[in-house]
């Protein structure tokens, strides 16, 4: 048995994209919330009968989940998630691929996490927030290091997984790594397209184009011109 296809119109499907992507933006505020109100009451919503998460007890439960149990402090990289698609739906202003996007950040709140927890652990706040700074995530996966590999082993370990991310996220920095010792050590990191190319304007053509905006000549006798210029170009020498 086939099902009948759902078909829109491109208005309801903007529309249907628009209504998503504002959901999706109140649902990162809700996030946003219970996650700081969460690092701010914690020990009193632990211990009191009453909340005071300013999102409700809806909003402690997703705060702890995330804080508590999952990446600590790194959970907050979830709220770029939701607003690149928060963005995209409504703004079509994201101009980086979401999947990319949402790989990278789940990664880096993943690596801010055992990072987090490592220095909690060092720092003896393995209980702060519930979870330690990494979250119960972290905490377990860094005690494993530690007893596996020791302290030392463990951090190293961490600070290559850090620069594994940072390679992969900022350009800059592989630039940056990549000309240590070398002549180009130093030089400042050029933004891809920042390039002149050295394509020169014609002068007749800029004027025109200045005089077009101002109001001076029509934009037709601007084109008249080009496809003028582009018939002298294509004309054989001595013609």
């Amino acid at each position: 048995m086939k099902f009948p296809r759902l078909r829109l119109e491109p208005e309801k499907k903007e529309a249907l994209a628009k209504l998503t992507g504002l959901v999706i933006a109140v649902f990162a505020v809700f996030t946003l919330i219970s996650i700081v109100s969460y690092l701010i009451h914690w020990r009193a919503d632990m211990t009191a009968d009453a909340l005071r998460n300013a999102a409700g007890s809806l909003g402690y439960r997703f705060g702890r989940f995330l804080v508590c149990d999952c990446f600590g402090l790194g959970s907050l990289a979830i709220l770029v998630i939701l607003t690149a698609l928060s963005i995209r739906l409504v703004f079509h202003k994201w101009n980086y691929s979401l999947l990319k996007t949402t790989a990278m950040t789940l990664g880096d709140a993943f690596v801010a996490a055992l990072v987090l927890a490592y220095i909690g652990r060092l720092a003896g706040a393995q209980t702060l927030f519930g979870g330690g700074l990494g979250g119960h995530c972290g905490s377990l996966i860094v005690g494993w290091g530690i007893s596996a590999m020791g302290v030392l082993v463990t951090g190293l370990v961490l600070a290559v997984l850090v620069v594994g991310v940072a390679l992969l996220s900022s350009p800059r920095f592989v630039h940056w790594l990549g000309t240590i010792g070398t002549k180009e050590e130093g030089a400042g990191y050029i933004e891809p397209g920042a390039v002149d190319l050295g394509v020169q304007t014609d002068p007749v053509e800029s004027r025109l184009e200045a005089q077009s905006a101002d109001g001076g000549i029509s934009r037709r006798a601007v084109v008249s011109a080009r496809l003028l210029k582009k018939v002298d170009a294509t004309k054989a020498p001595g013609f």
